[in-house]
């Protein structure tokens, strides 16, 4: 019974370790008056410590260097990215994947033939232990300043709610696991030398972060 606790603990911790880690999401748009907005880009960020990896998907096809700010309640921090590298998006999704989570399932029956065409950004920064912790616990504001690339020429600023997103891994670490324990109480009526049914976990996600090109001043 001991093991049994102590497993189920470690996997909670586990699944507690990779919330406290944070992945975000940030959907950016652009305010064209108090009614209208236009769709922006998308930010994604994963928090490790004081380390912050980000992806950026902007629509500012001049793909220039950015220098984005990441506002909590108490905090602004800015960074710097290199230049962009323009991509194109394809299917029912016009944004491309958070690369911070699990990849998505197989496209369903739905054809989705629109493009979209995004400056890609990536890289990492660091933040305060202070701002961490508020965006952990409160999220924040991602802003933009615009350039002449932006939706009509128009040089406004893109802003997006930095939101914490779930890890399916998490999830699917603590649901394997618990699932073994229960199969494991019947094992006893298993014959000696039986083969063991099924294998080794695989770890689901992300192995590192997503390097990109050297910043370019």
């Amino acid at each position: 019974m001991k093991i049994k606790l102590s497993t189920i603990c470690c996997l909670l911790l586990a699944c507690g370790t990779s919330f406290a880690q944070g992945v975000f999401e940030a959907p950016l748009s652009l305010s064209l008056g108090e009614s209208a907005h236009l769709v922006a880009g998308i930010g994604y960020f994963r928090v490790t410590g004081s380390t912050v990896d980000y992806e950026l998907a902007v629509y500012d096809l001049t793909a220039g260097s950015l220098s984005p700010v990441i506002a909590t309640t108490s905090f602004e921090s800015s960074f710097t990215t290199g230049l962009g590298q323009v991509i194109t998006v394809s299917g029912c999704d016009f944004f491309p994947p958070n690369p911070f989570l699990p990849p998505p399932g197989p496209p369903g029956p739905i054809t989705c033939p629109a493009q979209m065409s995004w400056a890609h950004y990536w890289g990492a920064f660091t933040l305060p232990a202070e701002q961490v912790a508020e965006l952990l616990s409160g999220g924040g504001l991602l802003r933009i300043a615009g350039t002449s690339g932006f939706p009509s020429g128009s040089g406004g600023e893109v802003q997006g709610v930095i939101s914490l997103v779930p890890e399916p891994s998490s999830f699917v670490l603590l649901a394997g696991g618990l699932l073994w324990l229960i199969r494991s109480k019947g094992g006893k009526v298993a014959q000696p030398g039986a083969a063991p049914n099924g294998g080794p976990a695989t770890p689901v996600g992300n192995s590192g972060a997503t390097e990109g090109p050297p910043s370019v001043s």
